[in-house]
């Protein structure tokens, strides 16, 4: 069986910030990722920060661009410890103040 790579398709990394390593089962690569982020369904690397439709912001936030905003006049009051160990932080982020 011959296998993609993935890791290198169209030269972008589907791990965003992690590394991509290709092995044989499906999706056919795994992310491995930094300290500072969390990985998702060993598909992607995410910041404490990152936002989508299966990961919405907080209250007082908003999504732009992929990551959790504040509203105006509010600020993040503290991110998730480091090191992330899974995606359940991303679901139970506290709010801006």
């Amino acid at each position: 069986m011959r296998i993609i790579d993935l890791c290198n398709r169209n030269g972008i990394n589907p791990c965003g910030g992690g590394t991509c390593k290709i092995n044989e089962n499906p999706p056919y690569f795994t992310c491995v990722c930094p300290r500072s982020s969390v990985q998702v369904n060993n598909s992607f690397c995410a910041t404490p920060k990152y936002c989508d439709a299966q990961f919405p912001c907080p209250p007082e936030s908003y999504c732009k661009n992929g990551n959790c905003e504040c509203n105006p006049g509010y600020q993040w009051l503290s991110l998730p410890p480091l090191p992330l160990y899974d995606a359940s932080v991303l679901r139970n982020r506290q709010s801006c103040k």
